[in-house]
């Protein structure tokens, strides 16, 4: 009776541990689809890595040992055309701290002045800029029309493109 018990419990600590294993394998899956998911790009239709996401970059790069000097206060009011959608981690981008970034091409179709600040998309219609948010943006814009604010923030080191009061114009 005593054996029987003997191996009943062992094969119990088998199975405990097989089970163990396949929790801690799945917890593992799970997380690296999330960041599979982080890394993943919506473009005409279908989902593409962001390895080598094509941002637009300004100037050229300063030594480090130099103040970095701004660009001029700019801001412009743009209608465009979604044509491609990415969620990526901050430090891909060289951002810090972490976060998510949500990316988006848009094709401009016009671009108005805002104020007495400078417009650095007005020369820019019919072509397609990247832009970056700090703030959720919903994947329902891919392919979409909207109205948003546009704004360089750089140095002489590069800079990005930044989007805000994002509205869709094409409800349906």
């Amino acid at each position: 009776m005593k054996k029987e018990d003997s191996q009943g419990d062992e094969q119990a600590r088998r199975a405990a541990k097989r089970h163990t294993v396949g929790a801690v394998l799945l917890l593992v899956l799970a997380a690296l689809g999330m960041s599979m998911l982080l890394m993943a790009c919506r473009r005409e239709g279908a989902y593409q890595s962001t390895a080598t996401p094509g941002l637009v970059e300004t100037g050229a790069v300063a030594e480090p040992s130099r103040p970095a000097v701004p660009v001029v206060p700019n801001d412009s009011l743009v209608k465009a055309r979604v044509r491609s959608y990415c969620i990526v981690e901050a430090s891909s981008l060289g951002i810090q701290p972490e976060q998510t970034i949500y990316q988006l091409g848009i094709e401009i179709i016009e671009s108005q002045d805002v104020e007495d600040k400078v417009n650095l998309t007005k020369d820019r219609a019919g072509q397609t800029i990247q832009v970056f948010s700090k703030e959720p943006l919903s994947p329902d814009l891919f392919d979409r029309t909207i109205r948003a604010r546009v704004t360089l923030r750089a140095d002489e080191r590069g800079g990005k493109f930044w989007i805000s009061q994002v509205e869709e114009l094409d409800l349906w």
